[in-house]
């Protein structure tokens, strides 16, 4: 999982571990994922730099070994500057698509090895789109824009790692393509 250090990916890595999954995650701040590791079980800190898409192939090496299969690869990496288009220097541009795009893109092509080994069903691919999440990302994206940051309106990150879990546990006869969750009334 990248993004692992991130407000989702937290919650991310502790629903997938509670629910006795082994989590490879993946983020470019090693205190961080150390951080993060200590106490958690099951835990494999990888550090990877997703701003080099060239970079990626160093987490893959990190899989316990050639028959392990990869039950799930989950994007949660991202970055959301804010800056008016007009004044958003071309490497601002080639950053934000290097995570969000092609290091993802790059994860995926060396995952696809690793997928679905036991099975003969193929790769399941689900998007996740959440409204407003209280994250320290949208506390500053918000704040950025002047808006009211008001974490009770915002969808829990936990709340978003069951949904996006329960879409991992979906069973085999059965694809969710797309989530879409908005913050309840």
């Amino acid at each position: 999982m990248t993004g692992a250090t991130g407000g989702i990916g937290t919650a991310l890595t502790d629903e997938l571990l509670h629910r006795g999954r082994h989590v490879l995650a993946l983020g470019r701040d090693l205190d961080r994922l150390n951080d993060l590791a200590h106490g958690r079980p099951g835990l494999t800190p990888v550090h990877a730099d997703l701003e080099q898409p060239s970079k990626p192939a160093m987490a893959v090496e990190s899989l316990p070994g050639p028959d392990t299969e990869l039950k799930a690869l989950i994007h949660c990496a991202g970055l959301s500057p804010v800056a008016p288009v007009a004044d958003c220097p071309t490497d601002l541009w080639q950053r934000v698509m290097a995570v969000n795009l092609l290091s993802a893109a790059e994860l995926i092509r060396l995952c696809l090895p690793c997928a679905g080994r036991s099975t003969n069903t193929g790769v399941r691919v689900s998007s996740v789109h959440p409204g407003g999440t209280a994250t320290e990302t949208l506390r500053r994206v918000r704040t950025d824009f002047g808006r009211p940051y008001d974490p009770d309106s915002c969808i829990r990150p936990a709340t978003l790692a069951r949904a996006i879990v329960d879409v991992l546990d979906l069973p085999r006869d059965a694809q969710i393509t797309e989530l879409h969750l908005s913050p309840g009334p």
